[in-house]
């Protein structure tokens, strides 16, 4: 499959309010499956406030959203705090083009992230870029009433 031609937008600080909105508006798209609640637009610009905030937004062809990845960085080291594609866009190698310009473009040694337990399609994209278990956090997420375990992976990436 051909990759689709995205143009990805990289933030170090909270961008316009309907950026916000319409990235919420994704990530409420693309958790619902899941059972995870997606951030609001207010809790992006939150995240984004600090200095150690970063998001990466993937724009289609009629200059809309399809993928963002929410993040920290503290020196060498990313922590991806979500990572969501627009259900129609799954699948066509976006999620992977916004994690490589992150960990190139902040050069980054490590990268670490949760994914809940029950999120297996998740599990496997990650174990595909080759992403570790380093642990697992008990009841870490809140999943429909239901306390839900959270794997901990990391990747190196120094050799990228």
């Amino acid at each position: 499959m051909a990759v689709p031609a995205v143009v990805i937008d990289c933030y170090d600080r909270p961008p316009d309010a309907q950026t916000l909105e319409s990235v919420a508006a994704l990530m409420a798209r693309a958790y619902a499956p899941t059972g995870l609640r997606a951030y609001s637009g207010a809790e992006i610009a939150g995240l984004m406030a600090g200095p150690a905030g970063r998001m990466l937004v993937a724009r289609d062809h009629g200059n809309i959203p399809c993928a963002a990845l929410l993040a920290n960085i503290v020196e060498s080291e990313g922590e991806i705090l979500a990572l969501a594609v627009n259900p129609d866009n799954q699948r066509q190698n976006i999620a992977s083009q916004l994690i490589d310009k992150f960990a190139k473009g902040e050069k980054v040694d490590r990268l670490v992230l949760e994914v809940a337990m029950t999120n297996r399609r998740a599990i496997a994209f990650y174990e595909i870029l080759n992403f570790c278990e380093i642990g697992i956090r008990r009841n870490y997420y809140l999943i429909d009433g239901i306390r839900v375990d959270a794997r901990l992976m990391d990747k190196c990436c120094i050799s990228e």
